[in-house]
């Protein structure tokens, strides 16, 4: 039998029941394999003040978990260290230690480790790539994002389960379930539906569009930039974040 809210099975796991380990057993091969290939990955960004781990997992995971990635910037009044994120980690902080404190099954195994790879997966990039890459810049954008979907995802799946109902017997949802159930979907929806930054000066789907339009009327319009290809296609240069990368791509890709 399953648990309710996220399949993971509900007996207890032993070397009995080999199938019970193939999901956690998954998810620790493939932290390991992080650390072990961290060398292998793209060049540091630089910054090695780790005493800025606390803050910026306050600003990028704990607040994000609370409110996406869309409205970070209104919550946070377009600047750093701000009293929202630092709440945000002291909540959810207290939402983990009383949650072990008071679970004695299987959910709370579930909080402690979604919570343990929440950290591990965002210390990973941090330590590798440098603290600076997930700092924010003006103006306001954020950077590395695609570096916080795991840790959200991590310690949100430890916290429902947290309030998921002690056994699968239970048939009929509690009605704080169903509450939790939705707020989650509604912050997802809302919190990081577009338009938002998820990394970069532009974003994407109106830049996107004038560069379609560029290559229809065959005129470059800043900051699209079109130039010919070694056999004569027309391509466009898409600038993302200007001052440091941008995107290639042939006009016939575009329509």
């Amino acid at each position: 039998m399953r648990n309710t809210l996220i399949g993971w099975p509900t007996r207890r796991l032993s070397g009995r029941d080999g199938r019970a380990w193939i999901l956690p057993g998954c998810i620790v091969l493939g932290l390991v394999a992080q650390i072990a290939l961290r060398d292998q990955g793209t060049s540091s960004f630089g910054g090695h003040d780790y005493w800025v781990l606390p803050r910026l997992f306050a600003e990028r995971v704990t607040s994000s978990v609370l409110v996406g990635d869309r409205y970070l910037k209104d919550v946070f009044g377009g600047t750093t260290g701000s009293p929202f994120a630092w709440a945000s980690l002291a909540l959810v902080a207290a939402a983990v230690v009383i949650g072990l404190w008071r679970l004695r099954d299987r959910r709370a195994w579930l909080l402690a480790g979604g919570t343990t790879l929440s950290i591990a997966f965002f210390l990973i990039p941090s330590i590798t790539r440098g603290t600076r890459f997930l700092s924010h810049k003006a103006p306001w954008g954020l950077t590395g994002t695609r570096y916080v979907f795991l840790p959200v995802l991590f310690l949100l799946t430890g916290l429902l389960a947290a309030v998921d109902r002690a056994s699968p017997d239970q048939r009929r949802p509690r009605a704080r379930e169903i509450v939790v159930a939705a707020a989650v979907l509604a912050s997802m929806a809302v919190g990081y539906a577009a338009p938002h930054r998820s990394s970069g000066e532009l974003r994407w789907k109106p830049v996107l569009a004038q560069a379609r339009r560029s290559c229809a009327a065959g005129k470059q319009t800043p900051p699209i930039k079109l130039y010919r290809t070694g056999d004569g296609k027309l391509a466009a240069t898409i600038p993302i974040d200007p001052a440091r990368w941008s995107i290639q791509i042939e006009c016939s890709k575009l329509r």
